[in-house]
Formats: C-alpha cells, structure tokens, sequence
C-alpha cells in the first residue's frame, strides 16, 4: 500500500511541475481584474479583522472610566 501512495505522489508532483501549454498561459485583463479584486478584498479583509480584534491584542478588555462630572 506504501508504493501505491508513493507513485502517487511521485505521479502529482510531475504533473504539477511539468510546464503548462502555451495555451494556458494566457490572461486576458478580466482575469487581471479579478485577481485585483481578490487581493485587495483580502487585504480589506484582513484590516476588517484586524480592527475588531485590535482590543484583545492590545491586552484585554481594559475600559476607562469617564469622568463623574461631565453630566453623564
């Protein structure tokens, strides 16, 4: 069973490897436009996530006490 997933990894890596046509090499500028959006949706993303867990990064959930006499 070993030389089984051997040869099929051997057999994955090779295909991976091996160049791509000249045919599918190609992009066309919505594939570019696409990728653009991917990126700069991930990175939008990642600023997302970032700014609501900013408080636990920071250390914790510290709170400041307001002032007792502004009014509130």
């Amino acid at each position: 069973m070993q030389k089984w997933i051997v040869r099929a990894a051997v057999l994955l890596l090779v295909t991976y490897l091996a160049p791509a046509p000249l045919s599918a090499q190609y992009l066309d500028p919505g594939s570019s436009s696409i990728l653009i959006q991917v990126l700069m949706g991930g990175v939008v993303g990642l600023a997302a996530v970032f700014k609501l867990y900013w408080g636990k990064i920071r250390g914790g959930s510290r709170r400041t006490k307001k002032a007792s006499g502004d009014g509130n």
